[in-house]
């Protein structure tokens, strides 16, 4: 019964649809099974910072090691290793904010416009987890291109019912 709920539901929906396909539906099976989910999703977000890594040291000729300090530092950081051991959505909104800002990048430096779609899908699906952290993100973004504020948005739209999106907690607002 309540109208608002401040984090998506996307980690629940991935969790759900896998409990569905490997029948570990039990609460102490999808518990663990989400938690599994979330070392995964971090695992894949060491990938994608060292990917980020690789992009800035080609395009600024940056010393050889930078990928791999920036792999290895991450994968040291407290805070994601405490995350990824529980079922958050914390670990799923980093990788979907990495993989957005890794493909605008690779937009930016490489000119390949499809990149900015694949920036639209990672950013939509980060709206999907978290909507005020992604939406803040979006605003800042300044080098869009229209196909990742129509693809944003059109996971937005499908992810979120309309009524959260017209709630004033959305933006940042206090719902009663």
């Amino acid at each position: 019964g309540f109208g608002f709920f401040v984090y998506g539901v996307l980690p629940l929906t991935i969790n759900t649809l896998l409990a569905l396909l490997l029948h570990t539906q039990l609460y102490d099976q999808y518990t663990l099974q989400g938690r599994i989910l979330s070392g995964i999703f971090d695992v894949f977000t060491i990938y994608v910072v060292y990917l980020m890594a690789l992009l800035l040291q080609k395009k600024f000729h940056l010393p050889e090691k930078t990928k791999y300090f920036s792999a290895f530092f991450y994968a040291l950081s407290v805070l994601p290793i405490q995350l990824s051991h529980f079922f958050t959505v914390d670990i799923f909104l980093s990788f979907f904010v990495s993989v957005s800002i890794c493909s605008l990048l690779y937009c930016v430096f490489y000119k390949k416009l499809w990149m900015a779609t694949l920036s639209g899908v990672g950013l939509g699906l980060a709206i999907a987890i978290v909507h005020v952290t992604a939406l803040s993100l979006s605003m800042s973004i300044r080098y869009t291109s229209t196909s990742l504020l129509y693809f944003g948005s059109a996971l937005v739209n499908v992810s979120t019912p309309s009524t959260e999106l017209a709630s004033p907690g959305f933006i940042g607002g206090r719902t009663c």
